[in-house]
């Protein structure tokens, strides 16, 4: 079972990402954040704000349970290339009082596949 998962739709703003995440109080998926911005050029950029710990760092079997700081503030970044597209993330992790306790940054590279390679026998995917 996926732990995360994205949805994407078209609005007025330019695009709205919605992020659904488990938690360690709940196994089925839950909106962790959304974020609306528009496309320039070949990049979208948004600011998401404030989002709660992700899974890994709240107490997943395969993770941490990490009591150093209580939410992030997101800023993600997509960039559309010919072979797929890359995301930039910059997390702040912050305190209950809003300090900043550590700065995340992740760059993620995603490859595009021919269609062919692609298996269709997952089971769909729901909000």
């Amino acid at each position: 079972m996926p732990h995360w998962h994205e949805v994407w739709t078209p609005g007025p703003g330019g695009w709205t990402q919605a992020v659904y995440s488990r938690t360690p109080d709940n196994p089925e998926r839950a909106l962790r954040y959304q974020c609306t911005a528009p496309w320039s050029m070949n990049q979208w950029h948004c600011a998401a704000g404030r989002a709660l710990k992700p899974f890994r760092d709240s107490g997943a079997p395969f993770g941490f349970k990490r009591t150093d700081y209580a939410v992030l503030d997101r800023t993600n970044t997509l960039l559309i290339t010919p072979r797929g597209w890359i995301h930039n993330e910059h997390n702040l992790k912050l305190d209950a009082n809003g300090r900043l306790v550590s700065h995340e940054l992740g760059f993620i590279t995603y490859r595009r596949l021919d269609e062919a390679q692609c298996r269709t026998s997952l089971p769909p995917v729901s909000p």
